[in-house]
């Protein structure tokens, strides 16, 4: 019938809007820990770059270092490469210890300048990924915040078509008070009524017991 049908629909809506619920708390959920995420993502991104920026720093100290190195072994060398400071040996003796001299701070200053180029590109690496993730949790918010606000627009509309059906029984109940009330007047009237017959009052009779069992 009509009005099981309508109340059928009614719990239906209901339902949904728990659903809607549920599924609220846990986008709110979501949404707060990808806050947090972002958070904590963002105090990593930073750390980084300040570690880049250090190890640049190292870097470029370093480069100078060596550069100045050089320049000092090209002056006591009175040349310009390092074959004109062996070639200024005394002796054998001083040929072989200047010889491992320079093959000690070559070593050394390839290795510094390759140990920090290695972190710089390790940091580098874990920036950009830092950068990736920070990405895919904003994009995961923003989807998570669009999809909250649909949820919100979809209850919302569940709640209104509740509200009117709520609105609608309130004036069915008006209307089937109205017309009992009007049912029961005539069936007194009948009943009191010198000129009814007994069919009439039996009929009236019955009409008075079908509204009291309908409100039992």
């Amino acid at each position: 019938s009509f009005p099981t049908r309508r109340s059928s629909i009614l719990i239906n809506t209901t339902k949904q809007i728990t659903d809607s619920n549920t599924q609220t708390e846990n986008l709110n959920k979501s949404i707060q820990k990808s806050t947090i995420d972002i958070t904590e993502c963002e105090k990593k991104i930073a750390a980084s770059k300040i570690q880049i920026q250090q190890i640049t720093k190292k870097v470029d100290s370093s480069q100078i270092l060596v550069n100045k190195r050089l320049r000092q072994m090209y002056m006591s060398g009175n040349g310009d490469d390092y074959v004109v400071i062996l070639l200024t040996a005394k002796n054998v003796s001083d040929f072989f210890v200047k010889s491992e001299a320079l093959k000690s701070v070559i070593f050394f200053d390839k290795k510094l300048m390759g140990d920090l180029e290695t972190k710089r590109k390790i940091q580098n690496q874990s920036m950009s990924n830092l950068n990736t993730e920070n990405d895919q949790l904003q994009q995961l918010k923003n989807s998570n915040v669009a999809s909250l606000q649909q949820l919100n627009d979809k209850k919302k509309n569940l709640q209104d078509l509740i509200k009117k059906f709520n609105q609608e029984k309130e004036t069915a109940a008006l209307i089937i008070k109205e017309n009992e009330e009007n049912l029961v007047a005539h069936a007194f009237s009948v009943i009191n009524s010198q000129s009814s017959t007994s069919s009439d009052i039996k009929d009236s009779v019955d009409t008075l017991k079908k509204i009291g069992r309908a409100h039992v």
